[in-house]
């Protein structure tokens, strides 16, 4: 066999060695793809009712933060050089009810399959911004405010002057809404509630996060102004 030909053959392995491993790369990203993938669940049961006092003026939005809690290769993503992290997604609550300077959102637990993956609620956070702006809170806000959560393996939750874990009680979010009310149409704002009162530390009024159990079934919020009287 002379010298062309066996280099011939050599690279007409290459790129079959390398077709081989385009097609197994594909298979594995669409087999990652169809694993990790959430299912809705069609008749969900265990519903959760968030109820927030909210300054009329201030649009709100409530989201579900889903995360997938199985430690596999096909139910993570990779981000640059940091690695993996666990894939999730967001989830706008319904608003069911407003009332009285109360807005009330039904959020269903087990409204997302397990799957593969392992597919949970992890958080339940709410975006604001002013309604003048003309934006919705969840482009608006940089931050969202986290309102409760689940405590999961290994994480220390609970003993915390900060963590609410009695369901009955609400907790407590200080703001300067000043700096959204006064936005035009079109004008984005940061998160107006990354504000703590020091007075109430210790105290019920000072809780701000909710520990979500498997038997809560409503939890509460207040968002107080700290520049006007509380509501």
């Amino acid at each position: 066999m002379s010298c062309q030909s066996r280099i011939e053959r050599q690279s007409t392995e290459r790129i079959s060695a390398l077709k081989t491993l385009f097609v197994a790369l594909v298979a594995a990203l669409s087999c990652s793809s169809a694993l990790s993938a959430p299912d809705i669940n069609p008749s969900p049961q265990s519903q959760i009712y968030v109820v927030g006092t909210i300054p009329d003026d201030v649009e709100a939005v409530t989201t579900e933060e889903w995360y997938t809690t199985k430690d596999s290769v096909f139910c993570k993503h990779l981000v640059g050089e940091a690695g993996f992290f666990p894939d999730h997604f967001s989830k706008a609550a319904k608003l069911i009810l407003t009332s009285n300077g109360q807005r009330t959102w039904a959020v269903w637990r087990d409204e997302v399959l397990a799957g593969h993956c392992g597919w949970a609620l992890k958080e339940i956070v709410v975006y604001l911004d002013a309604k003048a702006s003309g934006l919705p809170p969840v482009r608006a806000s940089n931050i969202p405010t986290r309102i409760a959560y689940v405590c999961g393996a290994g994480e220390h939750c609970g003993n915390n002057w900060a963590i609410n874990d009695d369901s009955a009680k609400p907790t407590h979010h200080y703001c300067k809404f000043s700096t959204i009310t006064s936005l035009g149409p079109g004008v984005s704002s940061s998160n107006p509630c990354a504000y703590f009162d020091e007075k109430y530390r210790g105290t019920d009024e000072g809780k701000y996060e909710h520990i979500l159990r498997p038997d809560t079934r409503t939890v509460q919020f207040i968002f107080t102004d700290l520049e006007q009287s509380k509501p």
